[in-house]
């Protein structure tokens, strides 16, 4: 049995700052991934500006080629990586949430 000093209502201190450490940390990811996503962006855009603007001459089309590839491959595993991070957070988050629901509901029975 839960001391009565908690209150009928309220969560057990320790799991409510569990649940809130939890959900701190899935903040700062959330901003770190923004971030990751930002710098997506910046690289995708930037990319294609450079390729836009220099005009190809035959001797350096193969070389333009491989840099566009090499690029490609780069973002490419970037969104990924960053795809799965999403899936890991988005499961951690279901999780805390679920958590969250039956403790209430420990509470309230």
């Amino acid at each position: 049995m839960e001391p009565s000093s908690y209150g009928i209502l309220s969560p057990k201190p320790s799991n409510s700052r569990q649940l809130l450490m939890r959900l701190d940390a899935v903040e700062n990811e959330l901003g770190f991934l923004l971030g990751e996503c930002a710098t997506i962006h910046v690289m995708i855009h930037s990319r294609r500006n450079v390729f836009r603007i220099s005009a190809p001459t035959q001797s350096r089309s193969a070389d333009i080629q491989r840099e566009i590839l090499i690029d490609y491959d780069d973002l490419f595993f970037k969104v990924k990586q960053l795809e799965r991070k999403l899936e890991r957070l988005e499961t951690e988050l279901k999780a805390t949430q679920q958590e969250q629901q039956l403790q209430q509901q420990w509470w309230l029975n």
